[in-house]
């Protein structure tokens, strides 16, 4: 059933639809403002545990049947948002708090339109985006890093999703922390896996990097991975999935002649282990860097491979002139030992 006043949809050209699409859209990020700001109102009053709720996300979860989670993160948004100002203020304005009617697309102009949607500079999801990657920064960044940071995430919105802001607030907060990695961090590297089975004709292999490491496999993976066409200028014929195992296979022929030539690797480099009878041969300088064993596969590298083009009917008559050549000399020899009387 349609709302009156509501043109039908299959009445509307696509330039209607995308009009009116575009003005819903910013109404229902004003709704969604307004609905974190009445959300950080009942936490700060505490009316959920009046009402018998344990807690505002409590309240949200059974009343409006919402995942924990989804409820959680809600309250935690609107709760956090007071300390980032940057971010609040790029919201939506939640000044007319009634709802809106959704007037027919022929009541709005172009430049009005434009004014909707450029009035709309921060989703709530976007935000909440900002807000997560900024609440893990460290409390020892100084608060004009800080609020620099969050400016330049805000500026970023205008073109990014929120999944790309999380990525750009990770390499921010990167930056910003310059005591090292997080415990986070840490407990990543120990999570590192690499599991290796059987299949048929070769081998399947699962695993997790981590930090560093996942950034240095994402580069080189995606560098070696680029289609390239092919010698008569047609489009690269392989999937994605088999220009990256391609990828891979270059950069492990790559390590292996590095192994092969002799070069350390660092994937094999191991502390070095103090025994006391290491002490004179350390004293004497011979144990290489300080610390550090590298050691080297010997056997392992880029095999040298020759490859021999040849006419099959070529290939042919050699075999039949070697064999003749072979049965003659073998009569040859026995004529021989029945003159000698073998």
């Amino acid at each position: 059933m349609e709302e009156p006043g509501l043109r039908p949809v299959w009445s509307m050209s696509g330039s209607d639809m995308l009009t009116e699409l575009d003005h819903l859209h910013a109404l229902l990020a004003r709704h969604e403002t307004r609905r974190l700001e009445l959300l950080a109102g009942l936490e700060t009053i505490g009316h959920a545990q009046e009402v018998g709720a344990h807690d505002t996300a409590r309240l949200l979860e059974f009343r409006y049947r919402l995942d924990r989670t989804r409820a959680r993160r809600d309250v935690h948004l609107a709760q956090s948002l007071p300390k980032y100002p940057a971010v609040t203020a790029a919201l939506p304005t939640t000044a007319k708090t009634q709802i809106e009617e959704v007037q027919a697309p022929e009541a709005h102009d172009a430049e009005a339109d434009a004014d909707v949607i450029a009035g709309v500079l921060l989703s709530t999801a976007q935000a909440e985006a900002i807000v997560t990657a900024l609440e893990k920064v460290p409390n020892t960044v100084p608060v004009e890093d800080l609020a620099v940071a969050e400016r330049e995430l805000v500026g970023l919105a205008r073109h990014l999703s929120p999944a790309e802001l999380r990525r750009a607030g990770t390499r921010i907060r990167d930056v910003l922390d310059t005591d090292g990695p997080e415990p986070e961090e840490h407990k990543a590297y120990a999570r590192e896996s690499l599991t290796l089975s059987a299949a048929d004709r070769g081998v399947k292999f699962r695993g997790y990097l981590a930090n560093e490491n996942a950034e240095l496999f994402r580069t080189l993976i995606h560098a070696g991975a680029r289609p390239h066409k092919t010698i008569d200028g047609a489009p690269d014929p392989r999937p994605q999935d088999k220009r990256q195992a391609d990828a891979l296979t270059t950069a492990l022929t790559l390590a292996a002649t590095a192994l092969d030539a002799g070069a350390p690797s660092p994937t094999l480099s191991r502390p070095a282990i103090s025994r006391p009878n290491d002490a004179d041969s350390q004293a004497s300088g011979s144990g290489g860097a300080a610390g550090v064993v590298a050691d080297s596969v010997p056997g392992f590298g880029a095999k040298a491979n020759v490859t021999v083009t040849i006419d099959l009917q070529d290939l042919k008559g050699r075999d039949r002139r070697r064999n003749w050549r072979y049965g003659s000399r073998r009569w040859a020899v026995r004529g021989r030992d029945q003159a000698l009387g073998l």
